[in-house]
């Protein structure tokens, strides 16, 4: 009957291990907070940077043109403006040229 009594917890071992798990469940609710409160600022970054991408991507509607000594000669305000032959500018409400059709085939 020893043996009974040695394994048989006491009260105060008892107390103790209840605040043992009373510890454990209050840091599995911080961490829970803290996970969450992680995912919520994870996608609140994802929307940052998608909207940043959005902004910093080229815009489809600005056609890139290299400025040749022509543009220069025909344009002043070009030159006035600081722009050299050989820079790179984006043009907006740039019609593409047509191919030209040849009257008879059709």
């Amino acid at each position: 009957m020893d043996t009974v009594n040695e394994n048989k917890p006491t009260k105060d071992q008892i107390i103790s291990w209840y605040k043992e798990q009373i510890e454990i469940a209050e840091f599995r609710v911080k961490l829970a907070e803290l996970n969450a409160r992680t995912a919520r600022y994870e996608f609140e970054r994802q929307e940052q940077v998608v909207k940043l991408t959005n902004m910093l991507a080229p815009d489809p509607s600005v056609k890139q043109y290299t400025v040749t000594q022509e543009d220069l000669d025909n344009n002043p305000e070009l030159s006035e403006q600081g722009v050299k032959v050989g820079d790179v500018i984006g043009l907006t409400n740039v019609r593409e040229k047509e191919p030209i059709k040849e009257e008879g085939n059709v």
